[in-house]
């Protein structure tokens, strides 16, 4: 195997935690054969053992090193790290820079520097000698994207890094060991007679030790405080409960503080073998956490060791957590705080008394399976690895580069005075001719032209679907706009989400929403924008195939497009959560860097308009958390794009040439009711049909048996179901108005006429009104009524509608409930 000469270059000093992680990986890849030499800021003299089996050296050193390197593996994109990379890249042309980060940069500053940090300083590199010290040890992301381009790999800690730095290159997710497996228990020993520690020490009987280990940050301090608070009012109680402190307190006044409390001892900075002396003594262990969003990237480096002494510990239920949820479940925080830590340490305190908090026989087996995989060795492993297979590359894998606030906030009202709930619906503005269209499919192209023309795949699919009441509309006239809203709102519909698109300074189908918001007549109908951000293609989903009209996210850019969206935000009737005005991000995950581009970008439209904008952003592709995007809540956008309920095509004796694939209405409705939403969904989303035929043919995705009936019970239930859920933020997401090329519409067409707008309205005012007492049944049977009457009674209905209406009516019966 081929000798590798490595070059680690240390955010810390490697007696700092983060440092210890590079000096165990620096030893096991000696101990594979390679030459490693590590560089950390001062290079202070200090080792784990009696002798260093590589060389370490200062930044200061490594600027005179005449060495080259086959690998140079910077820890964290840390500025010091950039420059100390910067100034050796010359010499090590030929090596493979990897990138390891650790964790959300972009959380911690958010947190630490509230009041100079304002976006724009790390993401442009625009920054004064003053800030730039200031900033001296975080990412200034401007120098981050540089040196990625770079790059050959990154390296996290979890894989749920990759969401805050994606990126095209090869990742490996390391798997950290315990900083004690080079001592082992003998070399710990217990605190002898004469040792300055002992004074320290609490010797009372069936006292509770609570182990805090690590420095307490700004952006780990509230859970720390937390941590105080709950053990001083338990010792309040009667409980006999200390806390063991090490490491330090970046807070002055809180370090001052906590030293005037007797039931915390602060041991201060250990070395390795008087830290594992104190944690030997411990009960239990806190893991330090912040929130949810800090917490979730972020890999708590202490559980290793934690496990080396056997001992339960508290961790917040997310990421690695949730990998110990059967391990240590009554140990797990849902939600980080004073009740719930109170709550949990009250049960442990208890269980101490008892003597029954000792891990168990099989809690201990578990433990080393875990260990079996979290240790250096297997981390040298993976690292060895990655860095033979970027050698076998030949080349290096380089990626591309407001009035009444409250009448719109959305809680606890609908468009629909008779709903908790108010609908929000996808609105498309493809219905009128536009230059870039005329080029691209023909002269007078709009999405009325392939839903005109589509073609049945089987017998009795319903295509084409050709528009009743509201026409083949042109988007261009007023008329229009204000036909379409007033339609809207009969069928219960409180506003609309306009697509957005602009592509690096081109705006493409503005013209409706334009009409819209200078329209007189519309002033008083609630609207947002989605930024529709995935390039144009032949092939209607975004992919780069046959690509029209690609998307660019330059820091040039980020202006004009907050001066164009600041003229929607800033009319009255845009719609806002909390005052606040709300934007949809459509493809978060395809911005290069997003965490940081949208986080410029809502900081610049606020700058610009002295509102604070939230965004949202749609969770269909891949997006499972919106706090890594840098937006505020996240939306589901049905139909899902996974675990479809397929039909076999064989069947619906479907032509020859189809090659679509399709689904079942019924099952996927089934599947959404009971489906648990993902990681921060603030919004529900539902579908009253879909088949997009008109843009796909022969491949089309098409959502067989559904009905105006079935749609209105899933509807019925869906929204008994949100009424239980207090985190919607008030708004239920319709996909859409009128995506006729998809099929998602409620608008009328000539087979079902305004059907599909009417039950969305009834089922509204059903669910509410039945959402104590009622049940399906009851539901069910009165939306039979309702298509009765319709038959009987409704005027505007031609006599194929109504044999529609009559067929729908036939098979209710036959229908098994949801």
């Amino acid at each position: 195997m081929q000798s590798l000469k490595i070059l680690l270059i240390s955010h810390a000093e490697l007696y700092e935690n983060s440092g210890m992680h590079v000096y165990q990986i620096a030893e096991e890849l000696v101990n594979r054969g390679h030459q490693c030499t590590v560089s950390s800021p001062i290079a202070k003299q200090w080792q784990l053992k009696d002798k260093m089996l590589f060389k370490h050296i200062s930044y200061q050193a490594l600027k005179a090193l005449d060495e080259s390197f086959n690998i140079i593996h910077a820890w964290t994109a840390r500025s010091h790290v950039i420059e100390a990379l910067d100034g050796i890249k010359s010499a090590n042309a030929d090596a493979k820079i990897i990138l390891h980060q650790e964790d959300n940069e972009w959380e911690i500053v958010k947190k630490e520097y509230p009041i100079t940090y304002d976006g724009r300083v790390l993401l442009s590199g625009r920054y004064s000698k003053q800030i730039l010290e200031k900033f001296r040890y975080r990412t200034i992301f401007a120098d981050y994207q540089r040196t990625l381009s770079g790059a050959s790999a990154q390296t996290f800690l979890i894989d749920e890094m990759s969401e805050i730095y994606p990126s095209a290159l090869p990742v490996a997710t390391l798997r950290p060991g315990s900083v004690f497996e080079s001592l082992g228990n003998k070399d710990i020993g217990d605190i002898e007679d004469g040792n300055p520690l002992r004074d320290k020490l609490v010797r009372r009987e069936n006292v509770l030790v609570i182990g805090y280990v690590g420095t307490v940050h700004d952006h780990t301090k509230d859970g720390f405080i937390d941590l105080v608070a709950a053990v001083k009012s338990l010792r309040a109680h009667g409980y006999d409960i200390v806390i063991y402190k090490t490491g330090g307190i970046s807070d002055a006044g809180l370090a001052q503080e906590i030293q005037m409390e007797n039931y915390v001892v602060n041991f201060g900075f250990l070395d390795l073998k008087q830290l594992g002396k104190i944690m030997r003594l411990c009960s239990l262990f806190v893991l330090p956490w912040g929130d949810k969003n800090f917490d979730r990237y972020r890999f708590p480096s202490k559980i290793p060791d934690f496990l080396f002494f056997e001992k339960p510990f508290l961790i917040a239920r997310i990421n690695v957590g949730l990998k110990f949820s059967h391990l240590f479940n009554n140990f797990l925080i849902d939600q980080p705080g004073f009740s719930e830590l109170k709550e949990k340490l009250e049960k442990i305190a208890l269980l101490h008394l008892e003597g029954t908090l000792s891990l168990s026989q099989e809690q201990i087996h578990e433990i080393s399976l875990i260990r079996a995989t979290y240790n250096w060795k297997n981390t040298g492993k993976i690292v060895e690895d990655l860095y033979l297979s970027l050698l076998e590359q030949s080349t290096p894998s380089i990626p591309a580069a407001v009035s009444n606030t409250d009448d719109l906030s959305g809680k606890n009202q609908c468009g629909n005075p008779h709903s908790l709930f108010r609908v929000l619906a996808f609105y498309l503005p493809q219905f009128h001719p536009i230059p870039e269209n005329d080029e691209w499919w023909g002269k007078g192209f709009t999405e009325w032209t392939g839903v005109s023309l589509a073609k049945p795949q089987f017998e009795k699919h319903q295509q084409p679907r050709i528009p009743s009441e509201l026409g083949f509309y042109d988007l261009r006239l007023e008329e229009a706009l204000l036909t379409q809203v007033n339609y809207a709102h009969r069928a219960g519909v409180f506003g609309f989400c306009f697509y957005y698109y602009w592509f690096g300074g081109k705006r493409l189908l503005e013209r409706p929403l334009d009409i819209f918001v200078n329209s007189p007549n519309l002033k008083a109908t609630p609207f947002c924008i989605c930024w529709a951000n995935e390039p144009w293609s032949r092939k209607y989903d975004g992919s780069g195939d046959s690509l029209l009209i690609e998307q660019n996210y330059q820091e040039a850019d980020v202006l004009p497009l907050a001066n164009d969206i600041a003229k929607y935000i800033k009319c009255e009737n845009y719609i806002r959560i909390d005052s606040e005005p709300v934007i949809f991000i459509y493809r978060a995950n395809h911005i290069p860097f997003s965490p940081m581009f949208l986080g410029l970008l809502k900081e610049t439209i606020s700058l610009i308009t002295g509102f604070k904008v939230k965004f949202v952003c749609i969770q269909s592709f891949d997006v499972s958390f919106p706090f890594a995007y840098s937006c505020d809540y996240g939306a589901e956008f049905t139909p899902y794009h996974y675990d479809r309920s397929l039909v076999d095509v064989s069947y619906y004796n479907c032509e020859n040439h189809f090659s679509g694939y399709l689904e079942d209405f019924l099952a996927s409705y089934a599947k959404m009711l009971s489906h648990q939403p993902l990681v921060g969904t603030n919004m529900r989303c539902l579908f009253p049909q879909w088949d997009n035929t008109p843009r796909r043919g022969r491949k089309a995705h098409i959502l067989v048996n559904s009905s105006p009936f079935l749609y209105a019970l899933s509807l019925f239930e869906y929204y008994r179901h949100l009424q239980q859920d207090t985190d919607t933020q008030g708004f239920i997401l319709l996909n859409a108005l009128n995506e006729w090329g998809e099929g998602a519409i409620i608008e009328p067409d000539m087979l079902t006429g305004p059907l599909y707008g009417n039950l969305t309205r009834i089922a509204q005012e059903r669910a509410y009104a039945f959402a104590v007492t009622g049940d399906l049944a009851e539901f069910k049977i009165f939306i039979q009524q309702c298509l009765k009457n319709m038959i009987k009674f409704d005027g505007r209905l031609s006599e194929a509608q109504r044999n529609a209406y009559q067929d729908i009516l036939n098979k209710t019966g036959k229908t098994n409930d949801i």
